[in-house]
């Protein structure tokens, strides 16, 4: 069984979370098709809630999910050779406005993280240099900058994915 280049995969955060990242972040994420891929006879190949592993990587001038490797419901895991469109909502976080409404819940990338930390709270800088992000913040702080950018994903709006190249589901 052969899914051919070129067929669309919708996909969502698999705990329907938002997810915010900065433009030049990498992060991993686990996503889940929200609906089957069928041929032209109508087969179910990749049923609904099959797992999806890849990452958000910076691309032109936003991000976009690579795909990595596809796991089926009966726990069979393939490569995959997929990509989103390029995403590029963005958020402004500046400081002195209550942002917490904006990351509760969310999936959010290190640096992204620790933007918003020293944007938002009053946690000292050291304790926030101690995190992933600390080398965007030690830029973001060095500028002197009150705000920053965050690209957001939203729960609520379906990802497509397309092959880049076919995926032979045979054992």
């Amino acid at each position: 069984v052969q899914v051919s280049s070129g067929t669309t995969i919708r996909v969502a955060e698999q705990d329907g979370k938002k997810i915010i990242i900065t433009p030049d972040e990498t992060m991993n994420v686990t996503l889940v098709t929200t609906e089957p891929v069928r041929s032209s006879m109508g087969t179910v190949l990749i049923p609904q809630g099959a797992t999806i592993t890849g990452q958000f990587q910076p691309a032109e001038d936003g991000t976009q999910f690579v795909a990595q490797q596809i796991t089926l419901s009966d726990g069979t895991q393939r490569d995959l050779d997929a990509r989103s469109n390029i995403l590029d909502e963005r958020e402004t976080i500046d400081k002195g406005r209550n942002w917490g409404a904006v990351w509760k819940g969310a999936l959010v990338g290190g640096a992204a993280a620790t933007l918003i930390s020293a944007l938002v709270t009053k946690v000292g800088v050291l304790k926030v240099l101690g995190g992933v992000g600390a080398g965007a913040l030690g830029g973001f702080l060095l500028g002197g900058r009150k705000k920053a950018e965050v690209i957001v994903v939203q729960p609520d709006q379906d990802l497509t994915l397309t092959l880049d190249s076919n995926l032979n589901l045979n054992s």
